[in-house]
């Protein structure tokens, strides 16, 4: 985790004031549930990306990145990958007092025209799939599920 955060800052922090600004807002909108907020700093932070890095992997990696100031703060845990419910979630942040859980599912589009098409099969995912089950059970207070759909450097959040 150490190693992945050093990683990241290295490449993206750069002692830029702004990014730095911006991941903090990226934060507070996802604790807020702020999705304007979320997408609108997703979107500006692309724009460094190369537009041929168009896979899921990519941008589940991308996002996990930006969430490494969840990662380096000891009063939450991120979990990626994992079994919930009845299927995976691409990314959990729960907040160890258990105040808050996010729920982040990502979906590619290769046509901009299918981005809210795709983030209406990833909504029906999480609920079908009932990824919050696993933040229910550990009695979170707050659950906030995102899908966020990524087609070349824009992104929506729903």
């Amino acid at each position: 985790k150490n190693d992945f955060i050093k990683i990241v800052q290295s490449i993206m922090f750069n002692e830029d004031a702004d990014y730095i600004v911006n991941l903090r807002e990226f934060k507070n909108g996802l604790l807020s549930g702020d999705k304007i907020l979320v997408e609108k700093i997703i979107n500006k932070l692309l724009l460094g990306i190369s537009y041929y890095d168009v896979k899921e992997m990519f941008y589940h990696g991308y996002t996990l990145g930006l969430l490494s100031s969840f990662l380096s703060n000891k009063n939450y845990i991120v979990k990626s990958n994992r079994e919930a419910g009845s299927g995976r979630y691409d990314l959990m942040v729960l907040r160890k007092d258990k105040s808050v859980g996010l729920l982040l599912e990502f979906k590619v589009s290769d046509n901009e025209s299918k981005m809210e098409e795709k983030a209406e099969e990833g909504t029906m995912q999480m609920k079908e799939k009932e990824y919050y089950k696993e933040l229910v059970l550990e009695s979170v207070e707050e659950i906030k599920q995102y899908v966020v759909v990524f087609c070349g450097k824009k992104a929506i959040v729903r």
